[in-house]
C-alpha cells in the first residue's frame, strides 16, 4: 500500500520504471497466492473424481518444474511401471499436490542436485486389509529432514524456510485423504528426504 501510494509521488527513471513495475507485480502475486493458500486450507473444494493417468499429471508437472531444475542444474529421473493402471481422483488437485511436492524437492536440493518420480503398483493398508493401490513416490539428494521436524511436518502452519505460509503440505496431506489414501514420508539427515503418495485404485 505504500509503494502505490507513493508511485504516483515520486519520479522513477525509465531505467528503473520496468524493474519497479515488475516487483509490483510480484508483490502482488505473492501476496495472492498466500491468501489463496489460506482459503484452500479454510475451504477445501470436495474432489471432482474423473478417470486419471498418473503418467500424463507427472507429464504435466515436469513442463511446469523443468525450467526450474534446468536452471538450478538438477537432474530429475522418472521410473514408471509400464502396466500403469488409471486412478480415480481430482485431476487438479491431484496435480497441484504433486507440483508442491516437486517443488520443495527442488528447493531442497538447490544446486546440481537429483529429484527422482517413480510410480507403480503397490498396497496400502485399511482396516478392511491390503488395498490395491498407485504409488507415486518423489525422492530428492536434499539435507534431509530431523525427526523433530519429521513429526510436525504437516501441521498446518508449520515451516522451516525463510518465507511461506507453511500450509503447502498441510494440503497436500488433505488432499490426499479426501482421495482414500495415504502419504508416507521417510528422510535421513545428509542424505535426502521421500515423500510417497499411495492412491487406491478402482475398477473401471
Amino acid at each position: 500500500m505504500f509503494l502505490e501510494s507513493v508511485e504516483s509521488e515520486i519520479n522513477i527513471t525509465p531505467e528503473y520504471e520496468e524493474d519497479f513495475l515488475i516487483a509490483m507485480n510480484q508483490i502482488r502475486r505473492r501476496m495472492e497466492a498466500t491468501i489463496n493458500r489460506f482459503l484452500d486450507f479454510a475451504r477445501p473444494q470436495e474432489p471432482i473424481f474423473s478417470w486419471v493417468s498418473v503418467a500424463e499429471l507427472i507429464e504435466e508437472a515436469l513442463l511446469v518444474i523443468g525450467p526450474r531444475a534446468k536452471q538450478q542444474e538438477t537432474i530429475i529421473q522418472v521410473s514408471l511401471d509400464g502396466d500403469l493402471p488409471m486412478i480415480r481422483g481430482d485431476r487438479k488437485q491431484l496435480e497441484e499436490a504433486l507440483l508442491n511436492l516437486l517443488v520443495n524437492a527442488l528447493e531442497a536440493v538447490r544446486h546440481r542436485g537429483q529429484v527422482t518420480i517413480s510410480a507403480g503398483r503397490g498396497e496400502m493398508p485399511t482396516n478392511a486389509g491390503p488395498r490395491r493401490c498407485v504409488r507415486l513416490e518423489i525422492k530428492d539428494t536434499g539435507p534431509g529432514i530431523t525427526a523433530e521436524n519429521l513429526a510436525k511436518l504437516f501441521d498446518p502452519f508449520f515451516t522451516t524456510k525463510a518465507t511461506g505460509a507453511g500450509l503447502g503440505l498441510a494440503i497436500v496431506y488433505s488432499t490426499i485423504h479426501r482421495h482414500g489414501g495415504e502419504i508416507l514420508v521417510q528422510s535421513t539427515v545428509g542424505q535426502g528426504t521421500s515423500f510417497a503418495l499411495l492412491i487406491p485404485l478402482e475398477t473401471m
